[in-house]
């Protein structure tokens, strides 16, 4: 589920990156070494992707690797840690979702196409919620305080963003996620 420009964000900030299947397993990404792991887009019921959730928590255990989710990404490692997804009684669709930062409280719009959300009340005592949708207060993204890991729900790579101001500018999530990864510019 990878998107195009999501791999492009990542190899114009120096990154090699190396796509692999979702079922690959915990012990085949570690084999790779990487410098970070994102975990990207899927089909919509993250409950069937159970498995997946449980190899994205082995990779997490040490709690050292860095980890961005986007979309499907990020209802599972929400998943990985505890937390349960619900399915929205209005899916978000479309380049029009407003969200908010609820730690600098700037705003910007993106754009998203899923049925389900990770439960805000749900999440365990590791993560913070960082994002939500302006319309209906549903969780747009999550910090995890105790490693190197956040995810959002919206496509940071397929929007433009509000850029400069006090607005979010979403391709900045790829800055953050290198940074997280100690800037190397020859990341794997």
């Amino acid at each position: 589920g990878a998107k195009a420009d999501t791999v492009q964000q990542l190899e114009k900030r120096g990154c090699a990156v190396t796509l692999v299947p979702a079922n690959v397993t915990a012990e085949a990404v570690a084999a790779l070494s990487p410098d970070g792991v994102v975990i990207t887009n899927g089909a919509e019921n993250p409950a069937d992707y159970r498995a997946v959730a449980d190899e994205i928590a082995k990779l997490l255990e040490d709690k050292h690797l860095p980890m961005m989710g986007i979309g499907l990404g990020h209802q599972l490692i929400a998943v990985s840690q505890g937390a349960s997804v619900a399915k929205l009684p209005c899916g978000h669709r479309g380049g029009n979702q407003p969200i908010e930062d609820v730690k600098t409280g700037s705003c910007g719009i993106t754009s998203q196409n899923h049925g389900y959300e990770v439960d805000k009340d749900s999440l365990p005592e590791n993560a913070s919620l960082r994002y939500i949708n302006r319309n209906d207060g549903s969780c747009e993204g999550v910090d995890y305080l105790d490693m190197p890991v956040f995810s959002v729900q919206f496509q940071p790579a397929m929007t433009g963003g509000i850029h400069g101001g006090a607005k979010i500018g979403t391709h900045t999530l790829f800055d953050r996620f290198t940074a997280l990864m100690g800037g190397n510019k020859e990341c794997r």
